[in-house]
């Protein structure tokens, strides 16, 4: 029950970025998409995502999974042996966590390549369960193959569901909505603007509650309803855009972000 509600939101934020694109800088941002890899892919041990490609296959990347931990491997161009260019370790989660490839790379004007792995935690409750998936992005410099640096980490989506029925009166004064649910979402995508250098970003996310607005810490178990309130409403203060900039180590918001832990908070 938990799974089925919690991971389509998760895979809705995983695929919210828009379109690529391409800014005045000659920075791109380029769709991955699926690629049949070689035999010996399968043969190996540990769980293993599809290959996925740039249009014209320059890189590739996957994820693997070795028992709890996980690795991205990236290669250049369809990989013909086993050894990636560049592997970055991923581990040290505290909560169950799943590992997938960002569905986007982008390649900049200077050389540099950013690939991104979504990081995925969950946690359940009593009738309920919260996730939340993180983005990350590493700077592939040119002749680099390895210890490639994090220049994003952010968390790009959310959604948290809680039991609020526990008796039959429950049931009949929320009108039959017996969870309150919390979804947060993100759209990463270039600034088609920028005119020299690195990209910039914009970021632009979207909540919103069920049935109506909520907030985690009040109580909403007697909160008396109406099939008129059984409707989704947005959270203004945490639907919000920002332009994300490089600012000599990493990429970093021109404003400060809400905090927006409702949604967030496992």
């Amino acid at each position: 029950m938990i799974a089925r509600f919690i991971l389509p939101l998760l895979l809705l934020a995983a695929a919210a970025p828009a379109a690529p694109g391409r800014d005045v800088a000659g920075n791109r941002m380029l769709a991955l998409v699926a690629v049949k890899g070689p035999a010996w892919f399968a043969a190996k041990e540990g769980e293993r995502s599809a290959l996925r490609c740039t249009p014209d296959r320059r890189r590739c990347m996957r994820v693997v999974q070795a028992d709890k931990d996980w690795a991205v491997e990236i290669y250049d161009g369809v990989p013909t042996k086993p050894e990636p260019a560049v592997r970055i370790a991923i581990t040290g989660e505290a909560e169950p966590y799943y590992v997938a490839p960002w569905q986007h790379i982008v390649e900049e004007a200077n050389g540099h390549w950013l690939v991104g792995a979504l990081t995925t935690q969950t946690t359940g409750y009593s009738g309920g369960g919260a996730s939340n998936e993180t983005l990350t992005l590493y700077d592939l410099a040119p002749g680099a193959n390895a210890d490639p640096p994090e220049v994003l980490n952010t968390l790009i989506g959310g959604s948290v569901m809680i039991h609020a029925c526990f008796s039959e009166r429950d049931m009949k004064q929320r009108a039959g909505a017996c969870h309150d649910l919390y979804e947060f979402t993100c759209a990463l995508t270039l600034d088609p603007a920028t005119r020299s250098g690195r990209p910039r970003f914009r970021l632009a996310t979207k909540a919103r509650t069920y049935p109506g607005s909520l907030i985690r810490a009040d109580d909403n178990t007697p909160k008396r309803m109406t099939k008129r309130n059984l409707a989704w409403a947005r959270d203004p203060a945490c639907s919000y855009t920002r332009t994300l900039a490089w600012n000599g180590t990493t990429y970093a918001p021109d404003r400060p972000v809400p905090e927006c832990s409702d949604y967030l908070t496992l």
